[in-house]
Order: structure tokens, then sequence, then C-alpha cells
């Protein structure tokens, strides 16, 4: 019994700071679940379906909602019940402050401080960083698209779904997901900060640092030809202009580097400064790409959300503007294993289901895409999302 204390003594203080190495963190994050799942009974994981998840989502929107993540971002060390109900920008009841916390404070989301309530690194993430709150905003699109899953499923004959237009989301909603963002103003906002803060919620490396682009890119590049990078799909254009910042001069001030999206993100993206050679460009990827022979065509998480059908046209429209032997087409996305498939990249599968019709992609569904678009995969550059080096079948 001393020994099982002691252990559970030393579980109990290792947190996200007790790595420095993201690979490792996740693969303790691994075993730390296998560890409850062996822990729970069937009723636990019962309870955890069909209650836990949903209360503690409706609770989350809620506290965000109410400016409780906001408000405890004040009080460091802590402030009582009687405390934060005056100190909210709603009002509400301390009974129902009171019933929400007890829950936030089991699920870790709050931290009880023995009769006061303080920030955790979630609450903080979620009061601090827009994307983070945009996400749990709209969280409930995905939540009942999820919960209809079942019914469209059984609707299509229990097919893998591949109807961009006409697909779950449609069948809940009314309309596909984009056409949604597009109808719905705050959403599309929210979306776009969600998909644009992904990238540093998700402690991801940028696609540079898992691929020799001085190399591959720099080395034999032709201002003549077009712009050393088009990002399509690029938002607002965060990612480029990060990757800009890592060129080495005189690079860093000469190249071309061009970013495109549709025309509402990029009026976005038009209201902040850029650097002179960072360009913003209107485009809809399932039209003909209007700049030609560009060294690199990038896309970041794009393809994922589209099903074959669909990225086959992106993808005919980019090899008709590259140069064979020249142009490269990098593809910044997931690699499923086609065993062991982690849980992030199991339930993000779901999600572009539930979403999309779309799905995450096996190296082997990768390589008959690409085959089929007339590419040839070059080299798959391993990483928490890979970096796949395409050319032109000449």
């Amino acid at each position: 019994m001393a020994d099982f204390t002691q252990k559970i003594a030393a579980l109990s203080s290792i947190d996200c700071s007790s790595f420095s190495d993201e690979a490792a963190r996740r693969k303790a994050l691994t075993e730390a679940r296998e560890l409850v799942q062996r822990l729970e009974s069937p009723w636990d994981k019962l309870t955890g379906v069909i209650w836990v998840a949903q209360a503690r989502h409706g609770i989350v929107l809620t506290g965000t909602e109410i400016g409780l993540f906001d408000t405890l971002e004040k009080v460091p060390s802590g402030a009582s019940l009687d405390e934060l109900v005056e100190m909210l920008p709603v009002k509400v009841e301390k009974a129902l402050l009171h019933r929400i916390l007890n829950l936030l404070t089991n699920t870790g989301d709050v931290r009880a401080i023995d009769d006061k309530y303080g920030p955790t690194t979630f609450s903080t993430s979620i009061a601090t960083t827009p994307g983070f709150k945009a996400a749990v905003l709209r969280s409930v699109d995905t939540t009942t698209a999820c919960t209809h899953l079942p019914t469209y499923l059984k609707k299509i004959g229990y097919k893998d779904p591949a109807d961009s237009k006409h697909g779950n989301h449609y069948d809940t909603f009314g309309m596909d997901m984009f056409t949604r963002l597009k109808e719905i103003p705050e959403r599309g906002k929210q979306f776009n900060e969600f998909m644009t803060a992904t990238s540093a919620m998700n402690r991801m490396p940028p696609w540079w640092t898992n691929y020799p682009f001085d190399e591959k890119l720099l080395n034999g590049y032709d201002p003549n030809k077009g712009p050393l990078v088009v990002d399509v799909g690029g938002g607002v254009g965060t990612l480029l202009e990060r990757f800009r910042e890592n060129l080495p001069e005189p690079h860093k001030s000469t190249v071309s580097l061009v970013f495109q999206d549709v025309s509402n993100v990029i009026t976005h993206a038009k209201t902040r400064p850029l650097p002179p050679n960072l360009h913003a460009m209107s485009h809809d990827f399932f039209k003909p790409q209007p700049i030609q022979g560009a060294r690199a065509y990038f896309m970041r998480a794009i393809l994922h959300d589209w099903p074959d059908a669909d990225c086959l046209i992106i993808l005919g429209h980019l090899r008709k503007a590259m140069i064979p032997g020249y142009s490269k087409l990098l593809i910044d996305d997931r690699v499923v294993p086609a065993k062991g498939v982690d849980l992030m990249a199991a339930v993000s599968d779901i999600v572009m289901m539930v979403n999309l019709d779309a799905k995450e992609r096996t190296e082997e569904n990768w390589r008959s895409l690409f085959e089929e678009a007339g590419f040839k995969l070059c080299k798959i550059y391993e990483g928490p999302r890979a970096v796949l080096e395409l050319e032109v079948v000449d």
C-alpha cells in the first residue's frame, strides 16, 4: 500500500510543464489515457459517453458566454463565489454559478483553492487566446452535427460519406458547412480565428522546421518564373509571414510570397500592414490557379476538408499551373498510420466526416489520390503533421 501511495504521489506532480519535448508529453498523455481506460468500469465509460462529455461541453460553453474565464484571469490568486457573482459581466444567480463551478473544478477546467476559485491553463487559454474562445463558441455546430450523424449514416445506407455539398452537415442544418460560415458571419469569424490559432494551440512545429526549404526551394529558385511560395487557402497570411521571417537575407526581403483565400478572408487580411514582398490574393481553389510557375505551391490542412472527387479538382488546377521539373507541391497534413491510430487522429477523422463528409488519409490513401491527379509523391517528411513533397508527372 505504501508503494502504491508513493506512485500516486509521483503521478500527482506531473503536468504539461514536466516535459520539454512535445513528443514525450504526447506519449505520456497516451499512456495516461490508457491507464484511465483500464481503471474505468463499464458504468464509468457509459456515464462518460452519455453524461460527462455533454455536461462538460455545455458548461464550458456557458462559462465562456457569461465571461467566467475572463473574470478568473483578473484574480490569479482566486476569488470566492460571492466575489465572482459580483465580478461577472452578466447577472448570474449565485446558486447557478455554484453548480457551474462544481463541474468545472471536477473536470480541472477551474482551480479550487480552499473556498476560492482560480484560473487554470485551460481557462486562461479561453480568456486570452481568440482561437480558443472562438472554438468553444462555434463548437455547438459540431456537437449538433455529431448528434445527427447516426440519422445521416442510416439514411445513406452506411456508406463511407463523400458528398461535400449534401452531406451530414447539410442534412443537419440545410446547408454545407462553408456555405453556413458565409451565411452566418459570426460563425465564419469564429472559424477563421480558430484556424489561425491552431498551430500554436496544437504546439505543432511549423512546416519549414520539418522541410529543407533552403535546399529544395531557395536553391534553383528563378524569380522570373514566379513567386517562391504560393500558400493556397492560406487564411490571413499568418503562417506565410512567419515563414518569411525565417528566410535568410536577401531572400527575406526580395522573394515574392503570395497567400490566397476567399475574398472575405483576404479583405480581413488587408486590414493589417503586410511586408512589401508578401502579397494577398482572392482566389477560389476550385477555379484555375492564376499564378503560373511558382517554385512551390503549399496547402496546409486543406485537402482533409474535402472528399477525393473535390480534391482531384483542386489538384488538377494546381497541376496545370506548375512547371514540370521545377515547381513543387507541398502538402502539410496528417498522414494516418495504417495501424495504431492515435486518439486525436481518429477524432479528427470523424469530425471531418461530420462537418464535411471528408476524412483524414493514410499514406496509401494519399498515394492513390496523388497518382490519380497526375502527381508523383517524392517524399514524406515525417512529423506531428507531415510535409508531403509532390512533383508533376510529366
